[in-house]
């Protein structure tokens, strides 16, 4: 069996460097208004400073509180200490860790010291 590749006609996001032709189709089909060197160049493109473009993007700004991006946190989380994790973090029978069991006891640690008590008893390390 042969797999033939097509070439789709918009696969810019697969190359890193497109063609002239490709360069002067995607200005083109995007109306981008701005010369054909400079297109070939990939020369940046900045609209005017009052054009609805940049009206947009100013008015998006706004709504979401400005420029820089912000977090904010309602309260602190202090993290438990490591003795918390000891049981998850100590190997079985001179053996590392895996990670599927180190999942499964932080899973049961979160779920609560009852359940904890009754796994050890059904499987014993």
């Amino acid at each position: 069996m042969v797999w033939v590749r097509r070439r789709r006609a918009n696969a810019t996001h697969q190359e890193k460097k497109l063609s002239d032709e490709a360069l002067s189709a995607f200005r083109s089909r995007f109306e981008i208004p701005i010369p054909e060197e400079a297109a070939h160049e990939g020369a940046l493109y900045r609209p005017a400073d009052d054009s609805p473009e940049i009206a947009y993007l100013q008015e998006r700004r706004r709504e979401l509180g400005g420029y820089m991006r912000s977090r904010s946190t309602a309260h602190q989380i202090e993290a438990p200490q490591l003795e918390y994790y000891a049981e998850s973090l100590t190997g079985s029978k001179g053996r590392a860790v895996s990670h599927t069991m180190a999942l499964w006891h932080s899973a049961a640690s979160a779920e609560g010291s009852e359940d904890r008590q009754a796994d050890r008893a059904d499987h014993p390390r």
